[in-house]
C-alpha cells in the first residue's frame, strides 16, 4: 500500500487493485443508453406496469401512510478539490479521498443521523478538509490544492443497515398472517431503498 500511495501508511493498509468507484450520473446515462432498456413515464401495458419506489429518504415521507418503512436519514457532505499531483487511487481510512479525475478529487464524507438539510455548511467543509490529515504525507502528496465546490445530500439507511429491495409490504398485516408467504403485498409496488452509504453499488 505504501509503494502505491507514495507516502507512509503507519497503521497497516491493504491495496485492492480490483476495487473501483462509480459515478451515479454516468451510470444512469449508461443504463438509459442500453439497447435493452426503455425509459417511459407512460404505461405501455396496464397488465405489466409496476411502480418502483427508489426515492431514498423521501420514500417514507411520500408513502409512509401505506408502507412500513423504517428508514433513517443520514446527511452527508463532500468536497471537490483540484489537486496538482498524487497517485490516481482512492484512499480510505477515517473518510476517503477519491482518485483524481480531470484534476478533481472527491473528499468526504460526513455522516449525520436524523439530519435532512441539503444545504452545504462551512462546518462540514472543515471536517472534510481535516480528512487530508488522516494519513501522514497524504496532504503533501497532493501538491497544490484548491477547493472546487461542495455538495450535500441525504442517505436513507435501515436499522440493520441492509437495504429493502423487493415487493412492498402493506403497512397493516392481518392477525392471522403466520408466514412470510401470507404477508399482503401492495399491488404492483416494488422497493429499492435503504442502501445507505453504498448507494447504487450495493446490489
Amino acid at each position: 500500500a505504501e509503494s502505491v500511495a507514495g507516502y507512509p501508511v503507519p497503521h497497516g493498509a491493504a491495496w485492492i487493485p480490483t476495487a473501483g468507484h462509480v459515478s451515479p450520473r454516468a451510470l444512469c446515462h449508461a443504463l438509459l443508453d442500453h439497447p435493452g432498456i426503455t425509459f417511459t413515464t407512460v404505461p405501455q401495458d396496464p397488465g405489466v406496469w409496476h411502480r418502483i419506489l427508489a426515492m431514498g429518504p423521501a420514500t417514507k415521507a411520500e408513502h409512509g401512510d401505506a408502507l412500513d418503512l423504517p428508514l433513517i436519514p443520514f446527511r452527508g457532505q463532500l468536497l471537490r478539490a483540484k489537486t496538482s499531483s498524487g497517485a490516481d487511487i482512492g484512499m480510505c481510512a477515517d473518510g476517503y479521498v477519491g482518485p483524481r479525475r480531470n484534476g478533481i478529487r472527491v473528499i468526504g464524507a460526513t455522516y449525520d443521523k436524523d439530519q435532512t438539510s441539503t444545504r452545504p455548511s462551512l462546518q462540514d467543509d472543515a471536517v472534510n478538509w481535516a480528512r487530508l490529515n488522516m494519513l501522514p504525507g497524504l496532504r503533501e502528496s497532493l501538491g497544490e490544492i484548491e477547493e472546487a465546490g461542495h455538495w450535500a445530500g441525504v442517505r436513507a439507511a435501515t436499522p440493520d443497515r441492509l437495504p429493502m429491495v423487493g415487493a412492498a409490504v402493506a403497512n397493516e398485516l392481518p392477525e392471522d398472517c403466520s408466514s412470510r408467504w401470507g404477508i399482503p403485498r401492495v399491488k404492483d409496488v416494488w422497493l429499492s431503498v435503504g442502501h445507505g452509504s453504498r448507494g447504487c453499488i450495493s446490489g
